[in-house]
């Protein structure tokens, strides 16, 4: 399902219009509404409601100010709506407003710049509609769902998904080998005595600081895996980010949920998404020494012993596979 309704392009550059008609045309097929300007065609002709203004004014942000207020409602913030742009003064604008917002990047603007815009295009005739899709609900605080197998979605964690992970990780088995539920940004964990007064403020912190800081900068992270029948979060499983130049498999999976080869058929699926998806040549798994069942699961999903290593002060065994 497409959260993306429509999108909303106005172009600087008349000449960059013709390389959209593509991606018009697919996005029509999906759906999903396409409307393309030529911002100074608009302003020359008066046409649908814009100002009247003379085209060379258009650099000028009082004019750029004065075409988004008679564009009326189709400027403000609406569910559903991406914007594409290929000029500064208007993408300034447009993330003013707090919209979703996708640069296009082409011959004539190349020497542009975009310092605060997060996401761009090149080749919107090669371009996958999940893109824009994912573009649209990073702003819209709308998780990835990263891929599917016969029993289980991985997607990009949310806030509610904190109780059953926190209940995940107070499992005796998970603390002996894995520790408390933590993440990069915060010192310590999300455990229920850990956090006292201020607690929900400071879990929205955690899970948002993670969305942006790691899910955001990489594309990547470590996922929630949820069941895909009864909706329920079983666990996390994916990647995490590299302290060296190998991104790290990791994986937990509630009591309920093990010995039912779910772990494999989850890690199995993330290990061709990092390939096919992500680019990755190589992953590590570190686990620790006397955790049989996950050894057993690396050397099951292709991994290969690659000498020892220390983590937290635990002595593991580290993993190596080629994709």
């Amino acid at each position: 399902m497409f959260y993306l309704k429509r999108v909303e392009a106005l172009l600087e550059e008349e000449n960059a219009r013709a390389g959209l008609e593509g991606l018009g045309d697919r996005l029509g097929k999906q759906g999903i509404v396409f409307h393309a300007v030529s911002l100074r065609n608009a302003l020359r002709k008066g046409e649908k409601g814009f100002s009247e203004k003379d085209p060379d004014q258009i650099a000028g942000k009082a004019a750029l100010k004065e075409f988004f207020s008679a564009a009326g409602d189709r400027i403000k913030p609406a569910d559903g709506a991406l914007w594409i742009t290929d000029s500064p003064e208007i993408a300034e604008l447009i993330m003013e407003q707090e919209l979703p917002l996708l640069v296009y990047l082409h011959l004539w603007n190349r020497e542009a710049s975009f310092p605060l815009a997060g996401f761009a295009m090149e080749k919107p005739q090669e371009l996958d509609i999940q893109y824009l899709e994912n573009v649209y609900r990073r702003f819209a605080d709308i998780p990835w769902e990263i891929l599917t197998t016969e029993r289980c979605l991985v997607r990009e964690m949310t806030l509610e998904d904190l109780p059953a992970l926190e209940k995940i990780y107070e499992d005796g088995e998970v603390k002996r080998f894995m520790g408390d539920l933590y993440f990069p940004e915060h010192e310590g964990n999300l455990g229920h005595d850990t956090l006292g007064e201020g607690k929900e403020r400071e879990r929205k912190r955690i899970v948002e600081n993670y969305i942006r800081q790691v899910y955001g900068f990489y594309g990547y992270g470590i996922w929630t895996v949820e069941d895909r029948l009864s909706g329920a979060v079983i666990g996390r499983a994916g990647f995490s980010p590299p302290t060296g130049e190998v991104p790290e498999l990791g994986y937990v999976l509630g009591a309920d949920w093990r010995r039912k080869g779910l772990a494999w058929e989850v890690c199995s699926a993330i290990l061709e998404y990092g390939k096919g998806m992500l680019g990755f040549d190589r992953v590590q798994a570190v686990v620790q020494k006397d955790n049989i069942a996950s050894a057993a699961l690396c050397r099951r999903l292709g991994f290969q012993e690659a000498g020892e290593a220390v983590e937290e002060g635990r002595v593991c065994t580290r993993f190596l596979k080629k994709l």
